[in-house]
């Protein structure tokens, strides 16, 4: 369950359907505000005009009162004709009710109401006018009709509130099902990046949505990803090859040194030459850290012209000992020209095979 609510599918889903769940409200509170707000107008319209025609002519004031009570046959009509004194005069209204005003406009108040035999006290929606001669003149209306309307209306917008928050839900989770499936392949691939596969490339969809802008990004990452751990390997296998030479021939005159050597000259000799073949693999180690330094743009200084006829010379002294164990001889001709000038070093077997490096 817990694994459940950290879902992003989950929540998605949720969301989706509280936000539906909110409209859904919005909508419902607006269609039962309008047809409350309908129903009143019209009942208040219709009070408003009996009440006029009522007072229009004094002495059919009562005949008017009794003609819309009678017109009810469900005794949700109520009215009443009084005197100045409040005395009942015709209808079934026990007294006018408190509060109401005599302008004609209808409202909502609390009333005494005759029904059957029996005097009830009752919410009613009213409109009363004073004639001329003092009497009050009070149609009147159930509020039941208008309260069964709204229940009715709000029992309906509850009951559908249920489907469209289940359909709410059921909708988000069939939404974020493609969604997790795809997040499922991206999450299975970068595991297999992550295990070394550096081949391995996340999925793209054909919709060319953000999801699968992003997956491109990312693919094209791995790729550059893969393309600098190459050159690294590259760089690595190279500097390797290149220490383990001149470590190599340090070895070979070391030992030879130790079984050959008959006096301290000698042993000096080798020590120095060994000194000068460490010092050469301690600048090709400081070399590669500079080389490393200006691509990663951290050196900006400590740069000096190079004698090519010297990097020529170098060259030929470092593979003399593999030319030497493959039986090739090893020239280097440097003409005495400028630093920029030509420098050739060529290397011919003797089994007459030549080859020949110029810059």
């Amino acid at each position: 369950m817990a694994d459940l609510l950290r879902s992003t599918a989950f929540r998605w889903a949720l969301g989706i359907a509280l936000w539906s769940a909110l409209l859904a409200l919005a909508m419902f509170a607006f269609v039962y505000w309008q047809t409350a707000d309908y129903l009143r107008e019209e009942l208040a319209e219709t009070l408003r005009l009996e009440v006029r025609a009522a007072a229009a002519d004094d002495a059919a004031a009562a005949n008017r009162v009794d003609t819309w009570i009678a017109m009810d046959p469900h005794a949700t009509h109520y009215g009443g004709l009084f005197g100045p004194d409040g005395t009942r005069r015709a209808g079934n209204l026990g007294a006018v009710p408190e509060h109401l005003a005599r302008d004609g406009d209808a409202y909502r108040v609390s009333a005494t109401v005759d029904l059957a035999g029996r005097t009830l006290q009752d919410e009613i929606w009213a409109a009363a006018l004073t004639l001329a001669d003092g009497r009050i003149v009070v149609i009147a209306h159930d509020t039941d009709e208008i309260d069964r309307v709204k229940a009715t209306t709000l029992r309906a917008l509850g009951l559908g509130l249920v489907p469209t928050l289940a359909l709410s839900v059921l909708g988000g989770l069939l939404l974020t099902s493609r969604a997790r499936r795809r997040l499922a392949a991206t999450e299975a691939a970068v595991a297999e990046v992550m295990r070394g596969d550096l081949r391995r490339r996340l999925p793209v969809g054909d919709h060319d949505d953000e999801f699968d802008r992003l997956t491109r990004t990312v693919n094209r990452m791995l790729d550059e990803i893969e393309h600098l751990m190459g050159e690294v390997r590259s760089v690595g296998d190279a500097v390797a090859h290149d220490l383990r030479t001149p470590l190599t021939r340090l070895r070979a005159r070391l030992e030879r040194t130790r079984s050959q050597a008959r006096s301290v000259a000698e042993f000096h000799e080798a020590i120095d030459q060994g000194l000068i073949w460490i010092d050469q693999t301690l600048a090709m180690v400081t070399a590669v850290l500079r080389i490393g330094e200006m691509e990663d743009g951290r050196r900006r200084g400590a740069f000096a012209r190079v004698d090519l006829g010297e990097v020529a010379a170098v060259a030929v002294e470092f593979f003399a000992p593999l030319a030497e164990e493959k039986d090739i001889d090893l020239a280097l001709s440097v003409p005495p020209v400028r630093m920029s000038s030509t420098a050739t070093a060529t290397c011919a077997s003797r089994r007459s095979r030549t080859w020949s490096t110029t810059r």
